[in-house]
């Protein structure tokens, strides 16, 4: 019995895992987007006011996602 449920665990971590993976590979492209456009409107620490209204609408646009903003430069996103 119990090599029948280590077989399941297993597999369902396989498969977790090709699901991330997936993910992962969907994602791709908006990271280094959101890199490069980070990178070329780099802000003073502390003082990243900008920065912090492209993150909250990039996760905003992120189905099952809850945003808020607990201070000016915070951002805090929960799936």
């Amino acid at each position: 019995m119990s090599l029948l449920c280590d077989d399941f665990v297993i597999g369902r971590r396989k498969h977790m895992s090709s699901v991330i993976e997936e993910k992962v590979k969907q994602l791709q492209g908006d990271v280094i987007t959101w890199r490069r456009y980070l990178h070329q409107h780099a802000e003073i620490s502390f003082q990243e006011y900008e920065t912090s209204d492209y993150i909250e609408n990039e996760l905003k646009k992120m189905e099952g996602m809850t945003v808020s903003r607990p201070l000016p430069t915070g951002v805090i996103g929960i799936i």
